[in-house]
């Protein structure tokens, strides 16, 4: 009898410690996991911070330290390279100068630290100079630290996690479940048939008043358990007499069965068909004499105990033992073909069908087997025949169908038919008879119904006949069928043969479509005989040439030729067609009217079946209009190119005169005005302000944008245009001005334009005295069109004023005046003019509703009048005085990348008495005046400078103090002006350079407005 000394309870074999553990270390691998992704993608992250820091560099401040290198300016290069050092995980800097010399910053790189390298170039004049190459270090010490720090703070938090979770998981399983299994056990060891014990009942304390859970539940069938087997403990006396009496009746019952068995043997003995009883495993437990003849043996004891596998043919024996198997687990086999091999080692045929019965001794397979081999013999001499016929169809290059019955379904389609019809020949046998009628195209369907029908009737039809059939993927095609009557059994049938002729029919549409579309070509189309003579031409022919069909037909193609191209290039053309080979090129005709015409022609020989050429195409394409466009095209890209590059170099030498302007009024603020220093400063100051007035003018010749019409005195613009033709025309051209009678007349108009068109006269002036020089001579005038003689018939009723521009050049003859105007037209050689320079003056006076007349004489020269329409003085110039600079006082934020302007300008505006900070960095300005808003008074900044425009700049300052007041500075940028800076909130603009009056004014007025 057990006890509860049997069941030692102990926490190393319980249950509650084997959970606990599992739990430890499920938890443990899953943390290590977890902490080993999060640490992979913070090693990622901050090697992408890396990355993009170098990054920062590259684009933020490369610039200046190319710029710093190229000015040998040592100390900014340095401050530079500190700056960059200072971000974070960057240790070392190196630049290795062409020259061979090293400036290196930082702690060399240690081992699996990120290295980039940056070609160091400066840009200047339109060339490019080597001057070294920067090498970045950024270090992964930083970057691991992090890594093991964060590893460290995971796993120490984790593992405390983990250890509370554990103890309490422990502690509650052994309440809840593990002492009350224990009990559980000691009870059911003690249990004994011979003496009633109380039921079964736990301790469970605070399960009073719940609900029935799984312990219960078990206590409950233990409980039940120990009933049920004192009761049937108690019954088993009374069931072992019971028992002796069924023997007797057994035993009875097993000789009826005996007698019964040998009948049936005697009966399975006689038949013809075989019979086995084998074991789950295949062998032979039982078999009847046909069965044994079958295997090839003489008795059944040479197969007693053998598997059936040992008789069955190589071939078939997995297949057989996977039978077997198949038999044990479903119950049945049914009609399984397999061959057997005799003891002679002929193949006999056999089917088997088994069946899995149950007996005293087991499970058993009950199999019957059946000689078949006069039924394969048979079967095979049908297969044979019908192989041979559908052999002879699937290889037949027609496609066949068979169809059966009225109305028709498909019993055969061989491969052929499965190409032209796009459908397997699965899918066409389970159409049905609609199906198969949506093969014919709509409109043949009616037809082809008649010619079926009438044939299946027995009434005389066509058997040959061509229709349209829609294919499996829904394209069309033509066939020709011919279809004739089968005998097949009591159904009427028919069979189809089936052509593909949609290629024919293409062909034939595609021959009448080709010659529709020769005679339709844009292109001209040629055909000539192998020795160049004409046989056809399409009418696009015609319109090229001017010849007509019959002038060109019969003439050799020569009738065409030019003097554009010499003998070896037409002898290399007439190589290659007649060698078989396709030329291609460009070419110049000579057409009926005598002029040239270019053609992009394409020639291709056409070859007999032996590969002989026999004539040859040629397709034409006129391309001289297009040609003319493209030279057009490229020179106004060459003037658009020029106008940039004036743009460009105004703007480099407005910073050049900036500092010029600026430290020479700075010098002469300090000298008494007696003194000859002070006269000499105030002859380079005159000098200065001329070149700012010729940058002026290179700025207006080279700005592009929109028309903006204002009132302008035409006598300024005259001014500064001749101002700038005399630093280009040549001293053998005297220029002469008559502008005293109208100097303050205005008109309407883009000043730009009119100096333009100034420009755009001069030029051609001059260019018509540039042999023997001359004089150009431009004046002024007002003209009244109703009072004085009429000018220009032309000529609305009104006020005008009229510019005159004269030359004493060579002059123009009729031919040239009537095409002076149009675009792109030039008396000039290839290179030396656009053509469009008479074309925009034309333009520009229409556009200011002005007119424009021309008189020339050859050999004397050539006159242009102008007429403007004259707007009323809305007030009268008052000449400018001078000034007294003014002096003011606060604290003023400025900033621009050129050091040697921020040097400057931070010495005027000292000098007018504010307080300066300065910073050659937007970034840099930015980030103190985030940090001290309140401390600047006004803010001046250059729009161009790296990393961030002086406007971006502006609308993050207005973004953290809106009303802070800011002035933008530039020398000269098409991206900005003067109006959308002001939208932006701005409060003055000025263009570089400025004298110390000017910036007085600008910031007074800035801090006025505030």
């Amino acid at each position: 009898m057990s006890n509860q000394t049997d069941f030692p309870l102990s926490f190393k074999s319980s249950i509650a410690r084997r959970l606990i553990l599992y739990i430890f270390l499920f938890s443990t691998l899953l943390i290590c996991l977890v902490t080993l992704f999060q640490l992979f993608l913070d090693y990622r992250k901050d090697v992408s911070r890396i990355e993009d820091r170098i990054r920062q560099i590259a684009g933020s401040h490369l610039t200046g330290i190319i710029r710093s290198l190229w000015e040998l300016d040592d100390d900014l290069l340095k401050i530079q390279m500190e700056g960059v050092l200072r971000l974070p995980d960057i240790q070392y800097l190196e630049i290795k100068q062409t020259d061979g010399r090293i400036i290196a910053l930082g702690t060399p790189e240690s081992e699996g630290g990120i290295r980039r390298q940056f070609l160091l170039r400066y840009t200047s004049d339109g060339k490019e100079y080597d001057l070294g190459m920067l090498s970045v270090v950024a270090g992964m010490d930083g970057v691991y630290q992090r890594l093991i720090d964060r590893a460290i703070l995971i796993l120490l938090t984790q593992a405390f996690e983990i250890i509370i979770v554990s103890m309490f998981i422990y502690f509650l399983f052994h309440f809840q479940v593990g002492r009350h299994l224990h009990s559980i056990a000691v009870y059911a060891g003690s249990l004994d048939m011979n003496r009633a014990d109380a039921p079964l009942e736990l301790q469970r304390g605070l399960k009073k008043h719940s609900g029935k859970d799984e312990l219960d539940q078990l206590v409950f069938s233990i409980n039940k358990m120990q009933s049920n087997i004192r009761v049937l403990y108690q019954s088993l006396g009374i069931n072992v007499e019971e028992l002796k009496v069924n023997i007797i009746d057994l035993k009875n019952v097993e000789k009826a069965l005996r007698e019964s068995e040998e009948k049936y043997r005697t009966l399975i003995e006689t038949t013809n068909t075989g019979y086995v009883i084998l074991d789950l495993q295949g062998r032979v437990l039982d078999a009847n004499a046909e069965y044994v003849r079958l295997t090839g043996h003489d008795t059944l004891q040479e197969i007693m105990g053998k598997k059936v596998t040992g008789w069955t043919a190589t071939h078939d024996l997995e297949r057989n033992a996977k039978e077997v198997e198949r038999c044990v687990e479903s119950g049945f086999v049914r009609n399984l073909e397999i061959d057997y091999v005799d003891a002679t080692g002929a193949i006999i045929p056999v089917e088997i069908n088994a069946a899995l019965i149950k007996t005293a001794e087991g499970p058993v397979i009950l199999s019957l087997c059946r000689d078949i081999s006069t039924r394969k013999l048979a079967g095979a001499a049908l297969r044979e025949s019908e192989e041979r016929y559908r052999l002879l169809a699937d290889q037949s290059l027609q496609g066949i169908a068979v169809f059966k019955g009225i109305p028709p379904t498909f019993i055969y389609v061989n491969p052929t038919w499965t190409r032209i019809f796009g459908y397997t020949s699965e899918e066409a046998l389970s159409l049905d008879s609609e199906q198969i009628w949506n093969l014919v195209h709509p409109d043949d369907r009616a037809f082809v119904r008649e010619r079926n029908l009438d044939r299946l009737m027995g009434k005389p039809a066509e058997p040959r006949y061509e229709f349209r059939i829609i294919r499996k993927d829904g394209t069309l095609h033509w066939v020709e069928v011919f279809a004739n009557i089968i005998e097949s059994g009591t159904q009427p049938s028919s069979q189809a043969l089936y052509t593909d002729i949609t290629s024919r029919k293409r062909s034939e549409e595609e021959r009448l479509g080709l010659a529709t579309a020769i005679e339709h070509a844009a292109d001209a189309i040629i055909l000539t005989d192998k020795y160049g003579k004409i046989e056809y031409v399409n009418p696009a022919t015609e319109k090229a040439t001017g010849f007509g069909r019959e002038e060109l037909v019969g003439h050799n193609f020569t009738i065409l030729r030019s003097d554009q191209h010499d003998d070896a290039f037409y002898k290399t053309m007439w190589t290659r067609i007649s060698s078989g080979q396709v030329w291609s090129g460009h070419i110049v005709n000579r057409i009926r009217d005598g002029s040239l015409c270019e053609f992009e022609t394409k020639i291709s020989p056409v070859k007999d079946t032996f590969g002989n050429v026999i004539r040859y195409v040629s397709v034409n394409r006129d391309v001289t209009q297009e040609i003319k466009l493209e030279k057009q095209v490229r020179q106004a890209q060459k003037m658009e190119a020029i106008g940039t590059l004036a743009g460009g170099i105004a703007h480099d030498f407005n910073n050049i005169l900036a500092a010029i302007l600026g430290y020479t009024e700075l010098t002469r603020s300090t000298m008494p005005q007696e003194t000859p220093e002070y006269r000499n400063l105030e002859q380079v100051i005159k000098a200065s302000s001329r070149a700012r007035d010729l940058v002026q003018q290179i700025l207006l010749f080279s700005r592009q944008g929109a028309e903006e019409l204002k009132p302008v005195r035409v006598s300024i613009i005259v001014k500064e245009a001749l101002q700038l033709l005399r630093a280009t025309l040549p001293s053998t051209i005297e220029i002469r001005q008559n502008l005293s009678s109208s100097s303050e007349s205005r008109i309407l108009a883009d000043p730009t334009q009119i100096h333009q068109v100034l420009m755009n006269l001069g030029t051609t002036a001059a260019h018509a005295m540039r042999e023997k020089g001359g004089i150009l001579e431009v004046s002024l005038s007002d003209v009244d069109s109703e009072s004085d003689a009429q000018p220009n018939p032309e000529l609305k009723p009104g006020s005008y004023i009229q510019l005159t521009v004269s030359d004493t050049g060579h002059g123009m003859d009729r031919g040239v005046m009537d095409r002076m105007f149009d675009p792109f037209f030039t008396t000039k050689r290839s290179g030396e003019g656009t053509g469009m320079g008479l074309s925009v003056v034309h333009g520009i006076v229409k556009r200011h509703n002005g007119t424009l007349s021309v008189s020339s004489q050859v050999g004397k020269g050539t006159v242009f009048h102008l007429f403007i329409p004259r707007i009323e003085d809305l007030k009268k110039d008052t000449p400018e005085s001078l000034s007294v600079v003014s002096k003011g006082r606060g604290r003023i934020l400025f900033v621009d990348d050129e050091k040697t302007l921020v040097e400057l300008v931070q010495q005027i505006l000292e000098f007018l008495g504010y307080e300066v900070i300065a910073r050659t960095s937007a970034m840099e300005a930015l980030e103190l005046f985030r940090s001290q808003p309140d401390q600047f008074d006004l803010v001046i900044t250059d729009y161009t400078m790296p990393h961030m425009t002086g406007l971006a700049l502006a609308k993050e300052i207005l973004n953290i103090r809106p009303d802070e007041p800011i002035i933008l500075c530039t020398g000269y940028n098409e991206m900005i002006t003067e109006e959308n800076a002001r939208s932006t909130g701005i409060r003055e603009f000025i263009m570089k350079p400025v004298t110390i009056n000017e910036l007085s004014k600008k910031v007074a007025a800035a801090l006025d407005k505030g």
